[in-house]
């Protein structure tokens, strides 16, 4: 590595850490990223002792690996005075998330997403030069959806890395019968699937390379490879086997939810949103052009972006994440076309910047607006200065609304409600208690809910009620709080009714234009808006939230 590339990638890899690390902060200590509360709370809950998740919707390899790191930071920390029990460790987790949120976010998003900026290197190296090697580095250091994804305490970005160092193995099967070749192949392709099912996908490009080999003569390598990944899978996620009724279940259940977005879904919003025009167009043009032009070379490491995008067309769902794996290759593709074949300085430099700019703009913008408190937050802040400890409110959805406190009475009703005593729940409710013996405001809350005769949902989402005013009435509540979303997404039957029996005390807005009603995106956000008309309209992230306080009957 020469002096210019090495101080190339090095800005890379210090562009891609800021990026990155900047804003990680976002929200806490409340959550609002819907699935981060997934691997932390399974993390956390295998502290009682039970190491079956009892949840396959998505593998428990995150959560062990979150299990490991809060067992490293309990130990630094009792060393350090800073708990003394497991208890005092529990608690001080449920007083405030904090640091256990930071940890997750560093070690699932943020290094990860860092490691894969120098994997992605190798990668380009590999299969083209160090030229491509450095631009792609490049490249995913300022790409939107890897950066956002990258503040993230969920399973994506650790699984692409994973996905990128199997595909560099398979170029080394592809150049070689070595035996080790196959193996490490097979390691990686079991992490990635360990990580998260569909990435199981990856294996393809071990195929592929194998029977483009030249030499080819060990099918036994290739079926080796295979047992190897299997094994991984199986050491990594043993209670899919252990508990194999739960896991079948749940991934039939995980499999109902998938819908077909249909072919150019996934292309004209996530990949077109995350990647940009220019990387999109020149990544796609680079897999055809080097797929047809020498097809023994490239087609292992093209196989698997067709196949996964395939996948997507009909059986996935609109968020953006999903695409996470396909950034790789059109960054590397996109990069190629770019070094390998234009000889024209001034072009060069036009489409790198045309590549890079779209993406650093929208990166940037969105880390400000990681940096500044939620429209949630604020309201929050507002709700407990102007309205008295132990009024009786309702919320319309628990994610999208204020994290208000919920009483020591509500709290003490819900023991009645686990079925396994001594179990994880009933120690988290045990310790909320004592968090709420603590002086913070504190009210009774109900979650409007449409199936609330079911009773059905998280323990602490409980008591529910129904969206209709005599429930309210019933319940004798005192104050709504409802969010704004899309327009598809409005109840404008309940809404209406609202303003019919309620009057609007305070409304928070995340836009700079006040009078702006709805979003422009009709995809939940999970942690920041990710479509570009409406990050761009936004000061800060998180919904317009209405409180209405109830008019007397």
């Amino acid at each position: 590595m020469n002096i210019i590339t090495r101080r190339l990638l090095l800005l890379a890899l210090t562009l891609g850490a800021f990026l990155r690390i900047w804003g990680i902060n976002f929200g806490l200590p409340f959550i609002y990223h819907a699935d981060e509360p997934i691997v932390v709370n399974h993390a956390m809950a295998y502290g009682v002792g039970d190491f079956n998740p009892h949840f396959f919707a998505i593998p428990p390899l995150a959560s062990y690996y979150l299990f490991f790191l809060y067992g490293v930071y309990f130990f630094v920390g009792k060393a350090l005075h800073l708990f003394t029990t497991a208890d005092s460790f529990a608690l001080s987790f449920l007083r405030d998330p904090s640091a256990f949120y930071m940890i997750g976010r560093l070690f699932l998003g943020t290094l990860p997403g860092i490691a894969t900026i120098y994997a992605i290197y190798i990668f380009g190296k590999k299969l083209f030069s160090a030229k491509t090697g450095i631009l792609s580095a490049l490249f995913l250091s300022v790409s939107f959806i890897h950066v956002q994804n990258s503040h993230y305490t969920y399973v994506d970005i650790l699984m692409v890395l994973f996905i990128v160092f199997t595909c560099i193995s398979s170029i080394d099967v592809m150049s070689s019968n070595k035996a080790k070749c196959y193996i490490l192949a097979g390691v990686f392709a079991g992490i990635s699937a360990a990580i998260k099912y569909n990435a199981a996908i990856v294996f393809i490009t071990v195929i592929v390379a194998h029977f483009m080999n030249n030499e080819r003569k060990h099918t036994g390598r290739l079926i080796m490879s295979f047992c190897v990944m299997a094994i991984i899978f199986t050491v990594l996620n043993p209670y899919a086997f252990l508990d194999a009724g739960n896991f079948i279940n749940a991934i039939s259940k995980q499999a109902g939810a998938e819908n077909v977005p249909g072919v150019f879904y996934h292309l004209r919003y996530s990949l077109l949103e995350g990647l940009g025009i220019g990387l999109l167009v020149l990544g796609a043009v680079g897999m055809l052009y080097y797929g047809l032009k020498e097809p023994k070379k490239y087609l292992a490491l093209i196989s698997f972006p067709v196949l996964f995008y395939l996948v997507l067309c009909f059986f996935s769902q609109p968020h953006e994440r999903y695409t996470l794996p396909l950034v790789p290759f059109f960054i590397v593709y996109a990069a190629a076309i770019i070094s390998e074949k234009i000889r024209n300085r001034y072009l060069i430099i036009l489409l790198v910047t045309v590549v890079i700019m779209p993406n650093a703009v929208k990166s940037v913008y969105s880390d400000v607006l990681f940096t500044r408190d939620d429209t949630r937050t604020v309201a929050k802040r507002w709700i407990e200065n102007n309205i008295k400890d132990g009024s009786k409110i309702a919320i319309e959805h628990s994610f999208f609304c204020p994290r208000m406190n919920q009483d020591k009475e509500q709290i003490e009703d819900k023991f009645a409600l686990i079925k396994e005593p001594a179990g994880a729940r009933d120690k988290r409710l045990r310790l909320a208690l004592k968090v709420a013996d603590t002086k913070r405001p504190s009210y009774r809350l109900f979650y409007l809910k449409d199936d609330y005769h079911k009773n059905t949902g998280f323990l602490f989402e409980k008591p529910n009620i129904g969206f209709t005013i005599p429930e309210l009435r019933k319940n004798k509540i005192e104050y709504v709080i409802v969010h704004i979303g899309a327009k598809s997404a409005m109840r404008d039957d309940f809404y209406r009714k609202i303003l019919d029996n309620a009057v609007l005390i305070k409304e928070f807005s995340p836009y700079k234009n006040k009078n702006k009603q709805f979003a422009e995106d009709v995809i939940m956000q999970t942690g920041g808006p990710f479509f570009g008309p409406e990050l761009f309209s936004r000061e800060r992230n998180g919904y317009i939230i209405k409180v209405f306080k109830l008019k007397e009957a």
